[in-house]
């Protein structure tokens, strides 16, 4: 997969060696079996050797939700506290303008373990010991997803092994994807269609090319661009992301058969509010 913005791509095979070689550094902060540990890190490679390093010792994944820019790590932190408390989150894993959101949150409780996540994102010759399980039954739990808070109070949801795997195949085997498939998404990762359209490339032969939410606010007709270049066949994105694309495209002068190889629009349905 490519992450065009820090022009890094990360191959299939590369996630589970760095996974792995991640496990090791959270058994060394204490992270153990059943920990639900929190995941503060912006769309980037260091995201998916933390989120599967935590399976490897056990531990339960929570992507908590970061803003596309940040303008205050305090007020951003104060609305991560409920979720914090409310999964019994005692490690964070960061990086980028989530350690900012991180420090705060250790000022309110110094029982934190924070850590950093550029430990993941090692060369894949780094080849350090398996620690953790070697398998999970796929009725333990795998990640606890929580809810943005755009439209109600953050609820949590928590998922199996088991159910996440079936989600996802369900996916795959629905809209049979090839290796002629290419993936552009730009929603973020802490979203339930950001991390599980990632987890959907993942358990496919396409490529996935993944954008920062940050981009695409600021430049929606890049997204297009970008996928007419890349020939994007899946593109994923909520409804105001599509009507966004649809406002951008005159001035992108893409001509009649730009689009050719786009098959598929993944929508993340929103509550309409006009029909209130």
């Amino acid at each position: 997969m490519v992450f065009p913005e820090v022009l890094v791509e990360l191959s299939h095979r590369d996630v589970a060696p760095r996974a792995h070689a991640f496990a090791s550094e959270l058994c060394s902060v204490g992270v153990s079996d059943g920990d639900v540990v929190g995941i503060l890190i912006p769309t980037g490679p260091e995201f998916l050797p933390a989120f599967f390093a935590l399976p490897v010792v056990g531990a339960v994944a929570s992507a908590l939700p970061l803003p596309p820019v940040l303008l205050d790590p305090v007020a951003t932190a104060r609305q991560l506290e409920p979720i914090v408390k409310a999964g019994r989150i005692r490690q964070l894993i960061v990086a980028g303008i989530g350690e900012a959101v991180a420090v705060e949150l250790k000022a309110a409780d110094r029982g934190l373990v924070i850590i950093d996540a550029s430990k993941a994102h090692l060369p894949t010759s780094v080849q350090l010991p398996i620690t953790g399980r070697a398998q999970c039954d796929p009725a333990s739990p795998a990640i606890v997803q929580f809810s943005s808070g755009s439209t109600a109070r953050p609820k949590g949801v928590l998922l199996s092994h088991g159910a996440a795997l079936a989600g996802v195949t369900a996916v795959v085997e629905h809209l049979r994807f090839t290796s002629a498939d290419v993936v552009v998404q730009r929603v973020p990762l802490f979203h339930d269609m950001g991390l599980i359209g990632l987890m959907i490339t993942l358990a496919t032969p396409c490529d996935a090319h993944v954008m920062r939410p940050s981009t695409f606010i600021r430049k929606p007709g890049h997204l297009l661009t970008y996928a007419v270049d890349v020939q994007a066949s899946v593109v994923t994105g909520p409804n105001f992301s599509y009507d966004n694309l649809i406002s951008a495209a005159a001035a992108c002068h893409l001509g009649p058969s730009a689009l050719s190889h786009w098959r598929i629009a993944l929508n993340g349905a929103e509550s309409d509010a006009r029909r209130r």
